[in-house]
Protein backbone atom coordinates (compact mmCIF):
# COMPACT_ATOMS: atom_id res chain seq x y z
CA UNK A 1 0.00 0.00 0.00
CA UNK A 2 2.57 2.55 1.09
CA UNK A 3 4.54 1.76 -2.72
CA UNK A 4 1.27 2.32 -4.43
CA UNK A 5 0.48 5.63 -2.27
CA UNK A 6 4.36 6.92 -2.95
CA UNK A 7 3.63 5.91 -7.03
CA UNK A 8 0.67 8.13 -7.16
CA UNK A 9 1.84 11.25 -4.99
CA UNK A 10 4.79 11.15 -7.14
CA UNK A 11 3.08 10.82 -10.61
CA UNK A 12 1.05 13.78 -9.76
CA UNK A 13 3.52 15.97 -8.16
CA UNK A 14 5.22 15.26 -11.73
CA UNK A 15 2.42 16.39 -13.61
CA UNK A 16 2.58 19.69 -11.60
CA UNK A 17 5.67 20.08 -12.24
CA UNK A 18 4.90 19.38 -15.78
CA UNK A 19 2.05 21.91 -16.24
CA UNK A 20 4.33 24.43 -14.44
CA UNK A 21 7.16 24.51 -16.30
CA UNK A 22 4.98 24.31 -19.61
CA UNK A 23 2.64 27.18 -18.86
CA UNK A 24 5.81 29.84 -17.98
CA UNK A 25 6.18 30.19 -21.80
CA UNK A 26 6.26 28.22 -24.64
CA UNK A 27 7.19 29.81 -27.53
CA UNK A 28 7.46 26.52 -30.08
CA UNK A 29 5.25 27.40 -32.41
CA UNK A 30 2.85 30.10 -34.17
CA UNK A 31 0.07 29.99 -31.04
CA UNK A 32 2.63 31.14 -28.58
CA UNK A 33 0.34 34.17 -28.36
CA UNK A 34 0.38 36.22 -25.37
CA UNK A 35 -3.94 35.47 -25.30
CA UNK A 36 -3.41 32.33 -25.86
CA UNK A 37 -2.47 29.84 -22.90
CA UNK A 38 -1.87 26.64 -23.06
CA UNK A 39 -4.21 24.55 -21.23
CA UNK A 40 -2.91 21.18 -20.96
CA UNK A 41 -5.57 18.58 -19.14
CA UNK A 42 -8.18 18.15 -16.58
CA UNK A 43 -9.10 15.11 -14.43
CA UNK A 44 -6.91 12.45 -12.62
CA UNK A 45 -3.86 12.02 -13.84
CA UNK A 46 -3.20 8.64 -11.89
CA UNK A 47 -6.20 7.33 -13.23
CA UNK A 48 -6.43 4.05 -15.63
CA UNK A 49 -7.64 6.30 -18.79
CA UNK A 50 -5.86 8.55 -20.70
CA UNK A 51 -8.33 10.33 -23.46
CA UNK A 52 -6.68 12.66 -26.00
CA UNK A 53 -8.77 14.99 -28.07
CA UNK A 54 -7.67 17.98 -30.96
CA UNK A 55 -7.82 21.38 -29.71
CA UNK A 56 -9.09 23.53 -26.96
CA UNK A 57 -11.79 25.82 -28.19
CA UNK A 58 -12.99 29.12 -27.56
CA UNK A 59 -14.73 27.91 -24.57
CA UNK A 60 -11.72 26.25 -23.30
CA UNK A 61 -9.39 28.96 -23.36
CA UNK A 62 -11.47 31.37 -21.25
CA UNK A 63 -11.82 28.49 -18.46
CA UNK A 64 -8.67 27.30 -18.98
CA UNK A 65 -9.83 23.67 -18.95
CA UNK A 66 -10.01 21.26 -21.96
CA UNK A 67 -13.50 19.83 -22.84
CA UNK A 68 -15.90 22.10 -21.18
CA UNK A 69 -17.45 23.55 -24.36
CA UNK A 70 -20.61 22.10 -25.75
CA UNK A 71 -18.08 18.73 -27.40
CA UNK A 72 -17.23 18.31 -23.71
CA UNK A 73 -20.47 18.79 -22.59
CA UNK A 74 -21.64 16.11 -24.62
CA UNK A 75 -18.32 13.62 -23.95
CA UNK A 76 -19.39 14.13 -20.29
CA UNK A 77 -22.80 12.66 -20.92
CA UNK A 78 -21.55 9.71 -23.10
CA UNK A 79 -18.87 8.52 -20.33
CA UNK A 80 -21.83 9.17 -17.47
CA UNK A 81 -23.89 6.65 -19.48
CA UNK A 82 -21.23 4.32 -19.43
CA UNK A 83 -20.54 4.86 -15.43
CA UNK A 84 -17.29 6.22 -15.84
CA UNK A 85 -16.57 9.58 -13.93
CA UNK A 86 -14.22 11.98 -16.21
CA UNK A 87 -12.48 14.05 -12.93
CA UNK A 88 -11.93 10.28 -10.80
CA UNK A 89 -11.72 7.49 -13.98
CA UNK A 90 -9.82 9.85 -16.63
CA UNK A 91 -7.34 12.11 -17.05
CA UNK A 92 -8.38 13.98 -20.37
CA UNK A 93 -6.11 16.22 -22.88
CA UNK A 94 -5.19 17.03 -25.96
CA UNK A 95 -2.53 16.85 -29.12
CA UNK A 96 -2.47 20.62 -29.13
CA UNK A 97 -2.56 22.41 -25.79
CA UNK A 98 -3.45 25.97 -27.20
CA UNK A 99 -6.51 27.42 -29.12
CA UNK A 100 -5.96 27.23 -33.00
CA UNK A 101 -7.28 30.21 -33.64
CA UNK A 102 -6.18 33.66 -35.59
CA UNK A 103 -6.60 36.49 -33.18
CA UNK A 104 -5.76 39.19 -35.78
CA UNK A 105 -9.35 38.04 -37.70
CA UNK A 106 -12.16 39.88 -36.00
CA UNK A 107 -14.35 36.05 -36.02
CA UNK A 108 -11.91 34.25 -34.24
CA UNK A 109 -13.07 30.90 -35.24
CA UNK A 110 -10.97 27.67 -34.44
CA UNK A 111 -9.51 25.88 -37.48
CA UNK A 112 -7.75 22.76 -37.43
CA UNK A 113 -4.45 22.15 -36.01
CA UNK A 114 -1.47 22.74 -38.38
CA UNK A 115 1.39 20.57 -39.27
CA UNK A 116 3.91 22.52 -37.29
CA UNK A 117 1.41 23.28 -34.36
CA UNK A 118 1.02 19.48 -34.52
CA UNK A 119 4.61 18.87 -34.35
CA UNK A 120 5.52 21.38 -32.38
CA UNK A 121 3.25 19.74 -29.15
CA UNK A 122 3.85 16.04 -29.73
CA UNK A 123 6.94 15.74 -27.53
CA UNK A 124 4.95 16.85 -24.49
CA UNK A 125 2.00 14.56 -25.66
CA UNK A 126 4.54 11.87 -25.49
CA UNK A 127 6.12 13.19 -21.95
CA UNK A 128 1.87 14.00 -21.15
CA UNK A 129 1.44 9.90 -21.67
CA UNK A 130 4.74 8.45 -19.77
CA UNK A 131 3.79 10.76 -16.76
CA UNK A 132 0.23 9.26 -16.47
CA UNK A 133 1.29 5.97 -17.79
CA UNK A 134 -1.87 4.82 -18.69
CA UNK A 135 -3.42 1.49 -18.69
CA UNK A 136 -5.48 2.61 -21.88
CA UNK A 137 -5.90 5.71 -24.43
CA UNK A 138 -8.62 6.73 -25.83
CA UNK A 139 -8.03 8.50 -29.30
CA UNK A 140 -10.71 11.05 -29.78
CA UNK A 141 -11.20 11.69 -33.26
CA UNK A 142 -9.29 12.23 -36.60
CA UNK A 143 -6.29 14.46 -35.17
CA UNK A 144 -5.73 12.77 -32.16
CA UNK A 145 -6.04 9.32 -33.83
CA UNK A 146 -3.46 9.93 -36.89
CA UNK A 147 -1.23 11.46 -34.39
CA UNK A 148 -1.32 8.95 -31.65
CA UNK A 149 -0.55 6.27 -34.77
CA UNK A 150 1.88 8.50 -36.46
CA UNK A 151 0.11 8.24 -39.85
CA UNK A 152 -1.69 10.95 -41.31
CA UNK A 153 -3.03 8.90 -43.63
CA UNK A 154 -5.28 6.69 -41.19
CA UNK A 155 -9.13 6.93 -41.23
CA UNK A 156 -11.15 7.69 -38.40
CA UNK A 157 -14.30 5.97 -40.30
CA UNK A 158 -11.95 2.42 -40.51
CA UNK A 159 -11.02 2.22 -37.01
CA UNK A 160 -14.12 4.41 -34.87
CA UNK A 161 -15.23 1.71 -32.70
CA UNK A 162 -12.39 -0.32 -32.58
CA UNK A 163 -8.87 -1.40 -30.53
CA UNK A 164 -5.54 -0.58 -31.93
CA UNK A 165 -2.26 0.33 -29.98
CA UNK A 166 0.06 3.39 -29.37
CA UNK A 167 3.61 2.11 -29.05
CA UNK A 168 5.75 4.21 -26.69
CA UNK A 169 9.51 3.60 -25.97
CA UNK A 170 10.06 3.21 -22.15
CA UNK A 171 12.89 4.50 -19.89
CA UNK A 172 14.82 1.37 -21.20
CA UNK A 173 14.21 2.48 -24.71
CA UNK A 174 12.35 -0.64 -25.20
CA UNK A 175 9.09 -0.27 -27.28
CA UNK A 176 6.26 -0.76 -25.42
CA UNK A 177 2.66 -1.00 -26.80
CA UNK A 178 -0.53 0.85 -24.36
CA UNK A 179 -3.81 -0.56 -25.90
CA UNK A 180 -5.71 2.10 -27.45
CA UNK A 181 -9.80 2.67 -28.02
CA UNK A 182 -10.91 4.77 -31.59
CA UNK A 183 -13.93 7.43 -30.71
CA UNK A 184 -15.44 9.58 -32.81
CA UNK A 185 -14.91 13.54 -31.47
CA UNK A 186 -17.92 15.04 -29.86
CA UNK A 187 -17.91 17.65 -31.56
CA UNK A 188 -18.25 15.98 -34.91
CA UNK A 189 -21.61 14.35 -33.60
CA UNK A 190 -22.68 18.23 -32.72
CA UNK A 191 -21.64 18.97 -36.55
CA UNK A 192 -24.68 16.87 -37.75
CA UNK A 193 -27.47 18.84 -38.59
CA UNK A 194 -29.93 16.58 -39.02
CA UNK A 195 -31.91 15.67 -35.80
CA UNK A 196 -31.96 11.90 -36.90
CA UNK A 197 -29.00 11.12 -38.13
CA UNK A 198 -27.21 12.94 -34.81
CA UNK A 199 -29.72 10.75 -32.61
CA UNK A 200 -28.09 7.74 -34.60
CA UNK A 201 -24.71 8.67 -34.19
CA UNK A 202 -25.39 8.97 -30.73
CA UNK A 203 -26.76 5.82 -30.24
CA UNK A 204 -24.13 4.42 -32.21
CA UNK A 205 -21.59 5.83 -29.90
CA UNK A 206 -23.29 4.89 -26.83
CA UNK A 207 -23.24 1.24 -27.99
CA UNK A 208 -19.95 0.84 -28.98
CA UNK A 209 -18.49 3.10 -25.81
CA UNK A 210 -20.38 0.26 -23.69
CA UNK A 211 -18.00 -2.23 -25.17
CA UNK A 212 -15.19 -0.36 -24.47
CA UNK A 213 -15.90 -0.15 -20.94
CA UNK A 214 -16.59 -3.47 -20.41
CA UNK A 215 -13.14 -4.04 -22.06
CA UNK A 216 -11.26 -1.52 -19.72
CA UNK A 217 -12.62 -3.05 -16.90
CA UNK A 218 -11.32 -6.38 -18.04
CA UNK A 219 -7.84 -4.99 -18.49
CA UNK A 220 -7.99 -3.05 -15.07
CA UNK A 221 -6.02 -4.88 -12.47
CA UNK A 222 -7.40 -6.11 -9.24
Amino acid sequence: MKECFFKQATQTSVMHNFVDAFTSGCTRCTLSDSDNLPIIYKGNPESDILLIGEAPGKVEQEEGIPFVGPAGQLLEKIMTAIDIDIQKDMCISNCVYCRPVDFSNSNKQNYTPKEDQLVACYPFVENLIRIVKPKVIIACGRIALQQLTKDNSTKISTLEGKWTSYTKVNERNIDQEIPMFVMVHPAAILYIKENDKQIEKKKQVWTYMKEFRDSWKGKRKC
